[in-house]
């Protein structure tokens, strides 16, 4: 018999004051890149697949064995940068500087491939006829820093063709293209739709990239796009009227001169800003309000030095590095009182704050239409001349009672309720054999998508998050996320070597490169009201959560005219939507030709009495009757449920019966149904949290 264990294992140490939670946000530069290439890849397969197999005919002018190819450089860049001592950027320099290599080489294949297979999908009519003349497609890799050659200094117009990398609609996502003039923005019908000029941001431009990018103006505009479709949106620039440095925007008013606080307001949420000092103080949404303020500190790393924060020193615990997060006490410090200027638009406001650091700076923004404040920050490099490390935080202190309570989520999938200096059962004594030996790295946990506070009235506050990130709450009510870090020391465990940056001499530091020290990282802030009998905020937040990871894919092109533009404006591949609860998690042709399709139930058992419910899928109503109708002349063996590594037939998976203490004796498994092939109906049913994969071969 075989106890139960429900809860994970996180966090944990390898002696007393040292806590491996360092590395949950150790080096944010390459997580967040490994989030954008995972997003990236799977709008290249969707484009590929979709272009191959949701048709009678595939798009005659792809070569499909040269795209596969392409896309599987990145493939097998993204599997190995996510080995534990890769994301969790646990290596010495040199390793780290080689992971980004092999990731940009496949983002350059990617880029190549989704903008050939996207070009020659529009160019196309019917899949069986060809446009002479396939438009050119570029992608501008450095939007995150508001620069694109592709639209800034082009003439006539621009056209983006946004690629929806999920089976889900987009409807109203805002995007933010870097502009070098006033400009006009039509939709894919030729219609005006509501743009608005933004100054640069972030207000200084990155100074360690291998070439510099001097950020450009932006012009903010809603898209809507169809499930794993394409819409073409058409940017006309104006000679004319260059745009100025900063047209909108207004500098925060003295204290003597501004009577009331700023609010931001879009008529469904409501931001309240400190009418002195600039800084956050409130969130209301649908009538239910969060006290909430803001603020970018830091914890003072220890170098390991023996003294009352390191009283465990001749046990070996020697401070942060890349793996363990050690402050030097639990004292937090501020960067100094921003300077503060606010935009406000039809389409976006904003309220900017600039440190006295100068390299340090974050915006709120409120879109038009949306439920969520989004805050971007851009962080470093970090000033790290006093010689002590620097792990900076957001902090958000909110009137929340939450007790000794927060939740994160551990994979992007299961989330978990987290209880200060507690820890979940792992030994036969219990939690109670924890031994909290540092209150604020021994209350560090990951938090991948998400981080939340609730209190017994139902009010919920979540930061959804853009890349994996340490989290914690300290106190009640109080909530802090660590977005970047630096170190002054810290060369443990072999983590350090000489620098070639600075003549070969030897690091101090595995987290002191330059390379990385500039980051540009992004929350979006969400109030709710919890819904104990539906569960409706855990819907809300799993579905922002999509939104926030998996945005469109912008392709750049040319036209002298929109009327000029002889493609496709839209495509729109997908029958019907899949249903909310449900994710498109692979929809990938493989190097044999045949497409693996995995299908992801998003939520818990018991988190929602509506989507938390098994769900059915029609595979011909979601992805077409020609689909299916391929599959039927294709025979039984033309739609095989697979293991979940897509290998081998689920049938063929022999696996060991375990006996749970305290329950009934294990009954032979049963294999999932899989519907016969058919040309007009194939349901196929997803339980709660789990994964089907299928292999598809026409």
């Amino acid at each position: 018999e075989w106890e139960l264990k429900v809860d994970d294992f996180a966090s944990y140490a390898i002696g007393p004051d040292q806590f491996l939670v360092g590395f949950y946000s150790s080096r944010p530069d390459f997580k967040g890149f490994v989030r954008a290439a995972s997003s990236q890849l799977r709008a290249a397969n969707a484009a590929l697949t979709n272009a191959v197999f949701l048709g009678e005919k595939p798009v005659v002018a792809i070569d499909v064995a040269k795209e596969v190819d392409a896309l599987d450089v990145q493939a097998k860049a993204l599997g190995v940068s996510q080995h534990h001592d890769a994301i969790t950027s646990s290596q010495r320099r040199h390793v780290h500087r080689d992971y980004i290599k092999q990731l940009s080489i496949g983002q350059a294949a990617v880029d190549s491939s989704i903008s050939r297979v996207v070009a020659a999908t529009i160019a196309s009519k019917n899949n069986t006829q060809q446009n002479a003349n396939m438009p050119a497609l570029v992608t501008c890799p450095y939007l995150n820093e508001s620069t694109c050659a592709a639209s800034t200094t082009a003439d006539g117009v621009t056209v983006i063709v946004f690629q929806n990398p999920t089976a889900q609609p987009m409807v109203a996502v805002p995007v933010k293209i870097p502009v070098g003039g006033k400009v006009t923005v039509k939709d894919p019908h030729n219609r005006v739709v509501e743009s608005q000029s933004l100054p640069a941001w972030p207000a200084s431009a990155f100074v360690h990239n291998e070439t510099l990018h001097d950020p450009s103006p932006t012009v903010a505009f809603l898209v809507t796009v169809p499930p794993l479709g394409t819409a073409s949106y058409f940017i006309e620039h104006s000679k004319l009227t260059p745009l100025a440095a900063a047209p909108a925007t207004r500098p925060w008013p003295a204290a003597s001169t501004q009577s009331a606080p700023l609010v931001l307001d879009n008529g469904i949420v409501k931001a309240q800003f400190d009418a002195t000092t600039g800084l956050l103080q409130s969130i209301t949404k649908a009538g239910v309000t969060v006290n909430v303020t803001q603020n970018l500190m830091y914890y003072r790393a220890s170098d390991g030095s023996p003294g009352p924060n390191n009283p465990y020193a001749s046990q070996g615990a020697g401070g942060s590095g890349n793996y363990i997060f050690q402050p030097d006490g639990a004292t937090t410090y501020v960067f100094g009182k921003p300077v503060v200027s606010h935009v406000q638009g039809s389409v976006v406001s904003e309220v900017r704050h600039v440190f006295v650091e100068k390299s340090i700076e974050q915006v709120f923004r409120l879109y038009n239409g949306s439920d969520t404040l989004e805050i971007e920050y851009r962080l470093g490099p970090i000033d790290i001349s006093d010689g002590k490390g620097k792990e900076i935080i957001s902090h958000f202190g909110t009137d929340i009672a939450s007790g000794d309570f927060w939740s994160s989520d551990v994979n992007g999938m299961q989330i978990d309720q987290r209880k200060r200096d507690t820890r979940a059962t792992l030994y036969p004594g219990g939690p109670e054999y924890f031994n909290q030996t540092d209150k604020v790295a021994g209350n560090y946990f990951a938090a991948n998508t998400q981080a939340y506070l609730s209190d017994a009235s139902g009010r919920r506050f979540t930061v959804l998050i853009d890349r994996s990130e340490g989290a914690t709450s300290m106190a009640s009510g109080k909530l802090e996320l660590m977005v970047h870090r630096r170190l002054a020391h810290g060369c443990r465990w072999g983590m350090c070597e000489a620098n070639p940056d600075e003549g070969g001499a030897m690091e101090k530091a595995g987290l002191n490169d330059t390379l990385g020290a500039e980051v540009v990282v992004k929350h979006w802030l969400s109030v709710d009201l919890e819904d104990a009998e539906t569960g409706a905020s855990n819907a809300v937040t799993r579905q922002r959560a999509r939104g926030l990871n998996y945005p469109p894919s912008a392709l750049f092109g040319h036209a002298t005219s929109v009327g000029g533009w002889p493609y496709l404006t839209t495509t729109s591949p997908l029958a019907a939507n899949l249903p909310e609860s449900i994710e498109l998690t692979t929809f990938q042709v493989v190097e044999d030709g045949s497409v693996i399709m995995r299908l992801t139930h998003i939520y818990s058992k018991g988190e929602h009495t509506v989507f938390s419910t098994p769900t059915t899928v029609d595979i011909c109503q979601v992805f077409g009757a020609s689909l299916c109708r391929r599959l039927l002349r294709g025979g039984p063996d033309s739609f095989v449920e697979m293991s979940a590594a897509g290998d081998v037939p689920l049938a063929s998976v022999e696996r060991l019966a375990w006996k749970v203490k305290g329950e009934a004796e294990p009954q032979p498994r049963a294999l999932p149904y899989v519907p016969p092939v058919s040309g007009e109906t194939m349901p196929v049913v997803i339980e709660p949290m789990d994964t089907r994969t299928f292999r598809l071969v026409l």
